[in-house]
């Protein structure tokens, strides 16, 4: 028969091994701000309700940075309905003008 012989690696008898630690780090992440969609409302829209909202995206990123995640979600939330008002009011506008302009070329 074949001998055998005890399985070291280097350490002594008696050593302790110790196992790999697996650690989670939770990345807690703010509602979103909607400040893309403020700024495209500010630009191609209607600018009034558009700054309006950009300026609600920074007080919903502040809030959140702050700690105060129900501030965030309302100013953040706000800052979506002046965005949307916004690009409703903006398609408004531009059919009204085109209405205008077709009618006054007709009539000319």
């Amino acid at each position: 028969m074949a001998e055998t012989q005890p399985l070291t690696t280097g350490a002594p008898y008696g050593a302790v091994t110790t196992q790999p630690v697996y650690t989670t780090t939770v990345v807690q992440t703010g509602p979103p701000d909607n400040m893309l969609l403020g700024i495209l409302t500010a630009f191609c829209c209607f600018w009034p309700l558009g700054i309006a909202a950009v300026i609600f995206s920074f007080i919903a990123r502040d809030n959140f940075d702050r700690g105060d995640v129900a501030g965030g979600e309302n100013a953040a939330r706000m800052s979506r309905i002046l965005s949307f008002a916004g690009i409703g009011v903006g398609i408004a506008m531009y059919i009204i003008i085109i209405i205008v302009v077709a009618v006054t070329l007709a009539a000319a």
